[in-house]
């Protein structure tokens, strides 16, 4: 330790040195991008990471692919969201088209059939491509854990800039029981770094934007 004290410039013992910053660097912490150049870099990112994205001027033109993607994945049991959890866009007539297990109203057994999980999110975040997922009774993890497809409908406003952002938007009187962070379909790699895809979660991820802000609750 003496030796190591020595290198640093500083006597075995004394006080640690003072800390004047904290977090990250100021000129990080004020960065700010316009809508439309945070949503750009939020999709190369994810794009990058090998996750699906598609964007709709209106709520009507997303639910009619929300409803053409299932039926193109051909799933044998859809799962999503329970209906008091926090959706920016009504997708209730398409889960009630296809029968959607609600993870709040079935068993994590019964859930484990699913190969379709339909979700919103708490946000997306530009700088590293992630979607930002929080649970309670209503949406708990096995919606995006254990389908083999992951499908998110969120709006425009919920893209951050930066990973910073997002903690102080988490309720501080009442924090989730998990935030996750999901960077695009699930990797693993064995010692010989041989890449698995889907092995830990979702083998797919699609996002589907709806332009502008929230529409509904």
């Amino acid at each position: 330790m003496a030796n190591v004290a020595t290198r640093l410039g500083r006597t075995l013992g004394a006080p640690p040195s003072p800390r004047p910053v904290v977090g990250v660097p100021e000129f990080w912490a004020q960065r700010s991008l316009a809508k439309e150049a945070l949503v750009a870099r939020f999709t190369e990112r994810f794009t990058a990471l090998a996750g699906d994205i598609e964007f709709f001027d209106t709520e009507a033109e997303l639910l009619n692919r929300l409803d053409g993607l299932i039926l193109e994945l051909s799933p044998r049991q859809v799962g999503a969201w329970g209906r008091t959890a926090d959706w920016r866009v009504d997708v209730e007539p398409i889960l009630a088209k296809w029968s959607a297990l609600r993870f709040d109203e079935t068993t994590p057994h019964e859930f484990a059939d699913v190969q379709v999980g339909i979700t919103g999110c708490m946000c997306a975040i530009a700088d590293t491509g992630t979607i930002v997922m929080t649970s309670d009774r209503a949406k708990g993890r096995g919606t995006h854990v254990l389908p083999l497809v992951h499908i998110v409908v969120m709006t425009e406003d919920q893209v951050y800039l930066r990973l910073g952002e997002v903690f102080p938007a988490l309720p501080p009187d009442r924090l989730p029981a998990s935030v996750h962070f999901v960077s695009g379909p699930s990797r693993s790699s064995d010692i010989e770094n041989d890449q698995s895809i889907g092995v830990h979660g979702p083998a797919r991820v699609t996002v589907l934007m709806l332009k502008g802000g929230k529409t509904t609750k």
